[in-house]
C-alpha cells in the first residue's frame, strides 16, 4: 500500500520509520508496520503461549518460554534498519484476573528488557487509548467479542484487507500509534 492511500484510509498523517506493535496474552498479536518515503509495508505474526500445567506454579517455565519467544523476535528486528524504530507495546490491563495481569506484566518486562536497545522510541499504550488514537471509538460496555469484531472491521477497511484475527487487528492498532504524526 502506498502512504497516500494509509493516509486517505486511516484519516490522519504518518511518519517514516518503523513501529512494532505487540498485543500481548496467550496469544500476542505481533505486526510490524514499515513506512518511507511511498510505500508502506506490513507483516503480521501471532505468538502461541503453550498450555503450561499449574499455570499458577509453573511461572519461572511461562516465563522461560516467553524469552525464549522475544529472542526469536529479537532476530527479526534485527533484520530492519528502518529509523527511527518505534516499539509500542500493550499496557496491561488487570480486570479481574490478577495471576493474568501478573503474567502480562512479566511478558512487558521481557519484552522491553530484550528489545528496548534496539529502538528509539518504546511507548506503552492502553487498548482503549490506543484504538482512540487512530479515530476507533468503542463504548466500553459493549461485549468484548463484538468490541473486537469492530476493531477487525476498523482495521480491514483502512488496509483493504481481510484480517480475521483480533490479535492481528489489535497489533497493527499499536503499531500505527507509534507512526502516527
Amino acid at each position: 500500500m502506498n502512504i497516500k492511500r494509509l493516509e486517505k484510509n486511516l484519516g490522519k498523517k504518518v511518519r517514516s520509520g518503523l513501529s512494532l506493535g505487540l498485543d500481548l496474552a496467550s496469544i500476542t498479536g505481533i505486526c510490524f508496520i514499515e513506512v518511507d518515503k511511498d510505500q508502506v509495508k506490513t507483516e503480521f505474526d501471532i505468538f502461541k503461549l503453550p498450555k503450561v500445567e499449574n499455570p499458577k506454579d509453573n511461572i519461572p517455565v511461562i516465563l522461560e518460554t516467553l524469552v525464549s519467544f522475544i529472542k526469536d523476535l529479537e532476530k527479526k528486528v534485527k533484520e530492519y534498519k528502518t529509523k527511527p524504530m518505534i516499539l509500542v507495546i500493550e499496557k496491561c490491563y488487570i480486570g479481574k484476573n490478577a495471576h493474568t495481569a501478573l503474567i502480562l506484566s512479566a511478558f512487558a518486562g521481557v519484552v522491553f528488557t530484550i528489545l528496548y536497545p534496539y529502538f528509539n522510541e518504546i511507548y506503552f499504550i492502553h487498548p482503549m487509548t490506543s484504538r482512540k488514537n487512530v479515530g476507533l471509538t468503542i463504548a466500553p460496555k459493549l461485549p468484548r467479542k463484538e468490541r473486537k469484531l469492530k476493531v477487525i472491521e476498523f482495521v480491514n477497511n483502512i488496509l483493504e484487507k481481510e484480517l480475521t484475527s483480533d490479535d492481528l487487528a489489535d497489533a497493527w492498532v499499536y503499531a500505527i500509534n507509534g507512526l502516527i504524526k
